[in-house]
Parts: C-alpha cells; structure tokens; sequence
C-alpha cells in the first residue's frame, strides 16, 4: 500500500474508529516491500505479532496453515463481501482475511498523447510493439517504467502471465513450490518472459532504474510518458497529480488474437489478523467498518478502486473505471484468484530473479532460454 491516497484511505477509517472508541489509538507502519515477510515472520515468531496485518493469505499459507491468521468464518461482516472475494482468501477451509477491493492489471494511456501522433489503441501484440516504435520514433519513450520498484518486472509477468495460463495451467506455481513441476514444463513462462522483454523492457532508458513508483507514477500522469503498466491501485494517484487529464485503459494485449486479450481481474487489498491479537474487539470493529457502506464509501472516495462489497460500485465513476468496469461487465476478464502464486522464500527468489534480469543488457535479456535454466536452479536450491 504505498500510494498517497490508499494510505490516506487507511488513515480516515482508523481515525474514524478511534473517534468512535475513545482510548483507541492505532499505530500504522509502513514496510518496505523487500523488507514486509521477513519482518512478519521474525515478529510472529518473536509472539509480536501486529494486531491487523496487512497482505494476501495466498502469499502466506504457511502462516495460515500454522494457525498464525484468524479464521474469519461466521462473522457477520463477511455477509457484504461477493462470494468470488471470499474463495480467494480462503486457505485449506480458513478465511484468513477480509479482502476489500479488485486488483486489476491493465495499461493505462494517455488519449491526447495517443491523438498526437494518430496511434490507435493496440488489440493485439503487434499493434502493441507498433504504437511503441511509433512513439520512439517521435522521440517519447512509450512506457513509464519506476524500475527502483523491485517487483516491478514481476508485477509485468503478472500481468502478461496469468492471463495465459488462468484456464489452461493454474496450479503452475504451487506445482514448482512443491518441486513437482519446473518453469520449463510450460512453454507459456519463456513466452511471457519474451512478450515483456519485446513488448516493455526493450523500450527502457538506464535512467529509468532509479525512478521510484510515485514518480514513474507522476511522469505517466504529467504527460511525459503516453502509457504505463500498473493496477488499479495506481489510478487515485494519476488522477490527483493530473485532475483534468484525458486517461483510458486497454487490457495488455499479450496475444495477436485481440479474443485472448482480457482484462486481469483479482483481488488487491486484504486485511488479515493474528490469531494472537489481544484486541480482537476493536480489530473487528475495523474490519467492519472497513466494510461497511460508511467505510466503503471513505474508502472509494480517496483510493478510487472497485470495490468488492456486494451492490457497490463508483457513484462517479472516472473514465479509467468506467473501461474496466465495461470489461468486467462483459466478461471479457482473466480471474487470478484460482492462481496461487509463489510464497515465501520462493516469491523472495523469484522477485530478485526478474529484477536481475530486467536490469540486464537488451542482448542478455534475449536469452531467454539461458534465463528461464538460472531461475529453476535457483528455486530448486532452496529447501
């Protein structure tokens, strides 16, 4: 949660439930993203665990599995979440979180940016790579890239990936996590690998690996770059530094069959609780009015997602959402609630290995092959 306007989002509800219960005061921290499970862990197996923990329980199903998360089952709150939110916080029969809003991958653009130099927006892979050359060959690097995000590259292979293997290989991960398979055995990784490094990594300046999020964030929403590659996470951000900016999003189109090109559609802000928590009372009223149709609507007015609770959608909707929402409508989407990602150790591998990788020389990145061979070393090392 490192956006300006989530944490801001965060603050009201908190503040909202300590004016409600005098005494109450919470205490908000705020972790590096390389730093977050490492330090979970050591305060969980220190007995310091924080009260209300901040993360995904599929990222997480070693602690949820131990009995460190608070099963959530029966609670009333949970009666307002959609049933597709719930199956994806849901490990080995525990609700181990209360997920708030959608996580949805797409690549936002900017109109005027576009009509400038009579780009159109791309359907297909092909398209893609052509509007990106069109832009460089008018000077203007096509794509914002904060590359000092060092899951950026992964959050890429997210978004090009899971797309192609929602319905034909969904246990990829968790089968590598068990040593049962390796990335080797679906030809699909290399070529999500190849479509970023074509499609993204190939457009990149050296400058762009000392940009951080918020600020490749502004550079989108300023105007200097026409597209970035982000989650709806970011679109509060572009609209506050860019109130009157004329913005769309497109699916990424990983595929030159523009019917294999769908939205990217999952869940992003989850709540889950230690198991330990000595204020289980107030943790819970958190949660509730987190929830509620008061703490929703706090929630959508600073964060602009789209939210999960049952009924609701933006009441003024900005024209980034009205597109997806439009997508979602139609189903034309890509769950990736029923895609358990790596976790632990191996999430902290393999993050590190695509933040190598996209750092690298345009003609080490060609190799895929000598890439994908490293990365299954490297996971199967670890114990």
């Amino acid at each position: 949660m490192g956006e300006e306007t989530k944490k801001a989002g965060l603050a009201a509800i908190c503040k909202a439930v300590e004016d409600a219960n005098p005494g109450v005061k919470f205490d908000i921290q705020g972790i590096d993203y390389n730093q977050y499970a490492p330090l979970l862990k050591t305060k969980i197996a220190a007995g310091d665990a924080p009260d209300i923990i901040f993360g995904r329980p599929f990222s997480y199903p070693e602690l949820v599995e131990a009995g460190h998360m608070m099963d959530l089952k029966g609670q009333p709150f949970l009666s307002r979440i959609n049933q597709f939110a719930i199956d994806g916080v849901t490990v080995g029969g525990i609700i181990a979180g209360l997920p708030i809003d959608m996580d949805i991958r797409s690549v936002y653009y900017n109109k005027d940016m576009f009509a400038k130099i009579g780009a159109e927006v791309p359907t297909t892979n092909k398209e893609l790579i052509a509007v990106c050359e069109k832009f460089m060959a008018a000077g203007i690097q096509p794509f914002s890239l904060p590359l000092k995000k060092v899951n950026l590259p992964v959050d890429f292979m997210t978004t090009i990936l899971f797309p192609m293997i929602y319905n034909s290989n969904p246990t990829l991960f968790t089968d590598i996590q068990a040593k049962k398979k390796t990335f080797a055995d679906d030809p699909k990784f290399a070529q999500a690998v190849e479509i970023m490094n074509k499609s993204i990594l190939n457009f990149v300046d050296p400058g762009d690996y000392g940009i951080e999020e918020n600020q490749g964030n502004m550079n989108f929403a300023s105007g200097k770059y026409p597209m970035i590659v982000n989650g709806m996470w970011a679109l509060a951000d572009f609209r506050k530094a860019n109130p009157n900016g004329r913005f769309g999003t497109f699916a990424f189109p990983w595929s030159d069959n523009p019917a294999d090109n769908k939205l990217l559609v999952g869940l992003d802000d989850i709540f889950m609780v230690s198991a330990t928590t000595k204020n289980k009372d107030i943790v819970l009223k958190f949660l509730d009015l987190y929830c509620s149709p008061a703490g929703t609507k706090i929630w959508m007015d600073n964060a602009k997602m789209i939210s999960v609770v049952k009924g609701v959608s933006p009441s003024n909707p900005d024209e980034m959402q009205v597109g997806m929402v439009d997508m979602i409508n139609k189903g034309q989407i890509a769950p990736m609630t029923n895609i358990m990602a790596l976790s632990g150790e191996y999430n902290q591998k393999y993050t590190e290995a695509f933040q190598v990788y996209a750092a690298g020389s345009k003609a080490s990145r060609a190799d895929v092959k000598a890439f994908v061979t490293k990365l299954m070393k490297d996971i199967s090392n670890i114990q």
